[in-house]
């Protein structure tokens, strides 16, 4: 085997292990997304205001923290290792969401957001180390695919998760 194929079969495991990740990354979030305002209201018994905001709270922190994020990823710990820990705390928010709702509700989903904090920046920042190097064209048709992944992520929660 030359040295191209293996470097390429290295790069084609490095990012097939970041599209699954991002995938289900998304699958998670979307699908706690399209069901957290009705199963707070609902199954919890919130009131309409209180759901409501839980939700927008929820939903505007995941997305205000990310650039500290990114800035642990960059300055402190490095990408992967940033990636892996978000990945980690994320798997652990939507675990203790399964337990007792009504104990934990507020401690996992703020558990979701520094997950979400840690991982959500990183993904991409690995696609351009990965693809360091190999051209612009490959770089920019391994970021096509990569929102692919981010899209069937999507997708497939909202289809299966109501």
């Amino acid at each position: 085997m030359s040295t191209e194929t293996i470097e390429n079969n290295k790069t084609g495991k490095q990012f097939s292990l970041i599209f699954f990740v991002e995938l289900w990354e998304r699958f998670g979030y979307y699908g706690v997304v399209s069901l957290l305002v009705v199963f707070l209201i609902k199954q919890l018994n919130f009131g309409d205001t209180l759901g409501i905001n839980t939700y927008s709270a929820f939903f505007a922190l995941c997305y205000a923290f990310v650039s500290i994020g990114g800035a642990i990823g960059d300055k402190l710990l490095g990408t992967k290792r940033t990636t892996l820990l978000g990945a980690i705390v994320l798997a652990i928010g939507y675990f203790l969401l399964s337990f007792h709702p009504q104990q934990t509700i507020f401690f996992a989903l703020g558990i979701i957001i520094a997950g979400n904090m840690l991982f959500k920046a990183n993904p991409s920042s690995l696609i351009s180390k990965v693809y360091s190097g190999k051209g612009r064209a490959k770089l920019d048709g391994a970021f096509t695919i990569y929102y692919m992944a981010i899209n069937i992520g999507s997708f497939l929660s909202m289809t299966i998760c109501p």
